[in-house]
């Protein structure tokens, strides 16, 4: 069906392109301007899709990338894209907490850490039938490293062996990037990088390092690389699924690739649209005609969908760590003491449940991660206001002191009413605290200078733990939290050098309980998970075997190894059941 409004000849949005007779949708707002002879382009394009009704086809509310081309990729649009069409050498998989096969079957780390060895798939193939080779990621690889591609990769992966004289034009080739023959490819480091995997398949925030063909761009001067056409018109790639059509900013349209290496997929096609207003996403997941909503919906939406039973809503684990820190640099408030007292001070889940309709999932600690977090460190401080006496009792804590509580302007009723619950149960315990409200830039200034007792705020999760430690609490880093000594540092680079998840595991257990958990120098509140809206006919294997959600405390949480692996976890194994109902 085709969602329009038409006022004097003007579109206001468009949900899907299917023709619908004699409706219009009044409440949509105006989007776009569309002249008349438009709107009979869009319906040709209609008269296309109708016919294809008995294919596996579903619709992704996620926005529709400007370019193809990741070298400077900003947009989590943009890495959808990648993740649906490109192929990577590894997979992230939050069901095992561990890397997968992808693109390369096997993979070897040298005993010093210092080399990776990746065996491709031997059926692999472009989609012009050439296969995909190790010269394939060679060039890959070496493309990322080129600062005329404008990449913002360069410091993730200088520490190749000629990475760094490479980048720096002092040289003309990478020794380290090694083509051992037509589908082995081994990479040698100047030093041992727990991180290497995470950087070949998403370095952070929307950062991604698919494999390019290069028989196709090998030849393209690497300044010229962005405005090529594979990039802005159609490129030939090797993932689940092919590009068949793009329109940048607007759609892109995948068809299911009949010779992809773990077999064709189940879905024949799959629309990602760029869908502006809200309102409009909300009517095509009731009609039908979305199939999933990557937006942030109020919870009393969410909650009306619920009630709806050919929709679900579905959670992943959220990335931002909602925290309170005492200045560990002032001595009056760095016992370890009274940042433990302040966690059993005060109900978090009361909290959670108030003013996130239950939303939330308590931690203690921004170490997360299920690979090596352990469930019992979220319960080790619960709410406990006696115990939380005690433990001021014990320390000699003057109940009549002022703890200066620094933060921005609470511009919302909610924010507002939130620190209002935290100041009352605080008090109740024996810690006052005074709010000082300063704008931004007064804000930052007192914060940087650390001139605060107290202060709140979200910590972004790192894709891996070091990310965390690093930026929080090494003497190297920023370290604003004023936490840091040669002990912890000496732990945060064993972790860093470590190379199998279990000797690194055990360094970030040993980390976080001698340390981190111990003397809270970051008092973790929660993470409230993200929540999305999926039609009940459309099958992502990651859920499925789940209890269906009657309320929003009761969605099911899939865990993440790396932060944003939960969407495209099987892709190939997507499915659509028409007439499937909660």
């Amino acid at each position: 069906q085709v969602e329009v409004v038409v006022e004097k000849e003007v579109i206001k949005e468009v949900i899907k392109e299917v023709v619908v007779e004699k409706e219009v949708i009044k409440e949509v707002q105006v989007e776009v301007v569309v002249e008349k002879e438009v709107i009979k382009e869009v319906i040709k394009e209609v008269t296309v899709e109708v016919e294809r009704k008995d294919e596996k086809t579903i619709t992704v509310a996620k926005g529709a990338p400007s370019t193809f081309m990741p070298h400077n990729a900003r947009s989590s649009t943009m890495l959808w894209a990648y993740h649906l069409a490109f192929s990577y050498l590894l997979a992230p998989n939050p069901a095992t907490n561990a890397w997968d096969p992808d693109l390369a079957e096997r993979w070897e780390v040298a005993p010093d850490g210092k080399s990776w060895t990746f065996y491709l798939r031997k059926n692999a193939v472009w989609e012009d039938g050439m296969p995909v080779t190790s010269e394939d990621v060679a060039f890959t690889i070496k493309s990322y490293l080129t600062p005329a591609t404008v990449s913002r990769f360069l410091s993730h992966l200088e520490g190749i062996v000629g990475g760094l004289e490479y980048i720096d034009g002092k040289s003309t080739d990478v020794p380290g990037i090694v083509v051992v023959d037509d589908y082995t490819v081994r990479v040698d480091l100047k030093d041992p990088d727990a991180f290497f995997p995470l950087k070949l398949t998403g370095v952070a925030g929307h950062s991604s390092v698919p494999i390019l063909p290069a028989h196709l761009l090998g030849d393209v001067d690497p300044d010229k690389l962005v405005n090529t056409s594979y990039f802005s018109e159609k490129p030939i790639t090797s993932g689940a699924f092919l590009v068949n059509r793009f329109k940048p900013g607007e759609v892109v349209e995948y068809v299911a690739n009949p010779d992809y290496y773990f077999g064709k997929p189940k879905i024949d096609r799959i629309f990602q649209r760029t869908i502006r207003s809200r309102d409009a996403v909300q009517i095509g997941l009731r009609r039908g005609e979305i199939d999933l909503a990557i937006t942030g919906f109020a919870p009393e939406i969410l909650r009306d969908f619920l009630t709806d039973t050919k929709t679900t809503v579905i959670g992943a684990q959220g990335n931002v760590l909602t925290s309170w820190v005492f200045n560990n640099a002032r001595p009056e408030v760095s016992d370890p003491r009274l940042h433990q007292a302040f966690q059993m001070a005060v109900d978090r889940q009361a909290i959670i449940d108030t003013f996130y309709a239950g939303n939330g999932t308590i931690h203690n600690v921004g170490m997360t991660h299920a690979w090596y977090a352990k469930p019992e460190w979220d319960e080790a401080y619960p709410y406990d206001p006696d115990r939380a006496k005690a433990l001021l009792a014990e320390m000699g804590w003057d109940s009549n002191k002022k703890v200066d509580f620094l933060t921005l302007p609470l511009t919302d009723e909610q924010t507002r009413a939130e620190v209002a619950a935290y100041q009352q149960y605080l008090a109740e315990a024996g810690i006052n605290i005074e709010i000082r409200e300063l704008d931004s830039a007064a804000h930052n200034k007192e914060f940087q200078a650390r001139n605060w007792d107290l202060a709140r705020g979200g910590y972004g999760l790192a894709p891996d733990p070091d990310g965390w430690v690093t930026n929080r609490y090494s003497l190297l880093g920023t370290n604003l939290v004023g936490y840091a000594n040669d002990e912890l540092e000496e732990q945060i680079l064993r972790g860093r050098r470590g190379f199998t998840l279990e000797e690194r595991a055990m360094v970030y257990q040993e980390m976080t309980e001698n340390y981190l958990l111990k003397d809270l120098p970051i008092m973790g509140q929660w993470v409230n998970n993200r929540q999305y809206v999926k039609s009940a006919r459309f099958i992502m294997p990651l859920w499925e075997g789940f209890r269906e959600p009657t309320s929003l405390d009761g969605v099911p949480i899939v865990s993440t190894f790396i932060g944003k692996d939960w969407w495209d976890y099987q892709i190939e194994k997507w499915d659509v059941e028409e007439g499937r109902i909660r």
